[in-house]
């Protein structure tokens, strides 16, 4: 799990994004943050 910092970090990076790109981009980087740990859960 990424550390409060990093959230927080991330959270004012795509503040500044467009809704539709900031949806894309939340999704790829959580995909990624998880692989290994959630896919056996969600795949």
């Amino acid at each position: 799990m990424a550390s409060k910092r990093d959230l927080f970090i991330w959270y004012q990076f795509e503040r500044k994004r467009h809704s539709n790109y900031r949806r894309l981009v939340r999704q790829s980087y959580w995909n990624e943050l998880c692989i290994g740990k959630c896919r056996n859960h969600y795949f």
